[in-house]
């Protein structure tokens, strides 16, 4: 009995989100950290990876609401408010741990810092996945050491949240193929989208015509995180497929 209810709580966890290693693309994201630094590097991971992130005047705004402040307790109904009023789609909420920075015989300082996030879909609450990231850092300064450290930490809990964890995913040269192009405004609109990829290196059209153009770059890290951002970016454009290092857009 025990070994079953055992097994049952695994699969609902499982199946529940616990599992998810990046989050959802498909609305708009709140994130809430109880330090700036932090809560900032992580919503500029996300922004660089396509996400649709609330901007910082409105959540200034949003989380002195008491459903904010609710939904950072981890109330389910506040949570679900949160989402309604606002038109969020998934709240990002964190933690940040500064630890004392300490001298080494060098005379430079070595400091911690651990960061913990939790995800939510506001639209039922539903919990989708947890992790805590901590990094160390030095500096010439007990400050520098500190901020440093707290900016690692963050980085590797945005890069976590985009996918961007598994960056050795794919190295080399990547096409983007779009298929029925009947505006080169449409081409020129993803070849800029592609440019603010951060591992984008050397990105240009290489042909165009016939109603089909191909955009080529050097990346190095997840397709499926150029994917995720090219069905996000707003354009009158759809991905049809990844495959090997070719990413099949139809425009429309």
């Amino acid at each position: 009995m025990l070994r079953r209810l055992a097994l049952t709580l695994i699969l609902i966890l499982y199946f529940g989100g616990v599992a998810l290693a990046t989050l959802p693309h498909g609305g708009r994201v709140a994130v809430m950290f109880n330090n700036p630094l932090a809560e900032a590097k992580v919503m500029e991971k996300l922004i660089n990876a396509g996400y649709n992130v609330v901007d910082r005047a409105q959540l200034d705004r949003i989380r002195r609401s008491r459903a904010a402040i609710l939904a950072l307790q981890g109330k389910a109904e506040a949570i679900m408010k949160l989402g309604r009023l606002y038109r969020i789609a998934y709240l990002v909420k964190g933690k940040a741990i500064i630890g004392g920075a300490r001298e080494n015989e060098f005379g430079l300082y070595t400091a911690t810092a651990s960061l913990s996030i939790q995800a939510y879909r506001t639209r039922n609450a539903r919990f989708l996945l947890s992790k805590a990231f901590s990094a160390k850092a030095i500096g010439y300064t007990p400050s520098e050491a500190k901020r440093k450290a707290l900016l690692k930490a963050a980085s590797k809990a945005g890069a976590y949240l985009t996918g961007g964890e598994y960056a050795g995913a794919f190295r080399g040269i990547v096409k983007i193929v779009l298929r029925g192009v009947s505006d080169y405004g449409i081409v020129n609109s993803v070849y800029e989208r592609v440019l603010g990829f951060p591992r984008a290196k050397k990105v240009r059209i290489v042909s165009y015509g016939g109603g089909q153009a191909i955009i080529e770059f050097l990346y190095s890290g997840d397709l499926r995180s150029i994917a995720r951002a090219l069905r996000s970016a707003g354009l009158p454009i759809s991905v049809a497929s990844v495959q090997g290092n070719v990413i099949y857009v139809n425009c429309y």
